[in-house]
């Protein structure tokens, strides 16, 4: 499976309800476990067409049998990356045998980070081409039931932790970010950049968000 960290997976013989998958659009018999997943009542499937790919450094990749140099900026074949959810915990062995292995599937530990990187919205995808929310497909709602837990937890994360460097003045100093070496700060600030009218107007409280202990933020 393509970007495999991605997926921060535990041991393959570990049993869990959330996998991930990369299906190529162009594999006839991949694109039929696909079909069989979205009709399936036992499953629920969000997936997305990556058709925007690059290679990002000169590689070899196996297709259609024989290994094929491919070189940085070629363009990757279209494939499927999806998230399916099983009624049951079963491995990702087990799952794969279901489908005659014809498709490899990784055990989630983390499916809200794989979740977002299927939009590449990622710190590790953030250089990649960008896909839109409006672009999944099938169970859309098991996506937003991914995502939305983390981002009400996230959000708040990022409030509490950027405001603590608001000055008097009510601005959020990025100077006092790096006199502390504060990776996190200054990551936060730059991917959540969309936060920082909240920050400047002092009406973080507004998201629900309990500051707590942040230096008067």
């Amino acid at each position: 499976m393509s970007d495999t960290e991605k997926t921060r997976n535990p041991p393959r013989t570990q049993r869990g309800v959330w996998f991930g998958f990369v299906a190529q659009a162009d594999i006839s018999e991949q694109m039929e476990v696909v079909r069989w997943l979205r009709n399936d009542a036992r499953y629920r499937v969000v997936t997305i067409l990556h058709n925007k790919d690059f290679y990002e450094e000169d590689t070899t990749i196996t297709r259609d049998g024989a290994e094929v140099a491919v070189k940085k900026g070629d363009r990757k074949s279209y494939h499927f990356h999806g998230i399916v959810r099983i009624g049951s915990k079963i491995t990702a062995q087990s799952l794969a045998k279901r489908f005659g292995n014809y498709l490899h599937f990784e055990l989630l530990s983390d499916p809200a980070e794989y979740a977002m990187y299927m939009l590449h919205q990622t710190f590790n995808s953030r250089d990649k081409a960008k896909y839109d929310y409006s672009e999944l497909l099938d169970d859309v709602a098991l996506w937003n039931e991914i995502t939305e837990k983390e981002r009400e937890d996230d959000v708040c994360a990022v409030v509490r932790k950027v405001a603590s460097y608001r000055t008097d003045s009510g601005e959020i100093s990025v100077d006092d970010m790096l006199t502390a070496s504060d990776a996190v700060a200054l990551r936060s600030l730059m991917g959540h950049s969309y936060f920082y009218k909240t920050f400047v107007d002092k009406s973080d409280s507004k998201r629900g968000c309990n500051n707590g202990d942040n230096n008067g933020a």
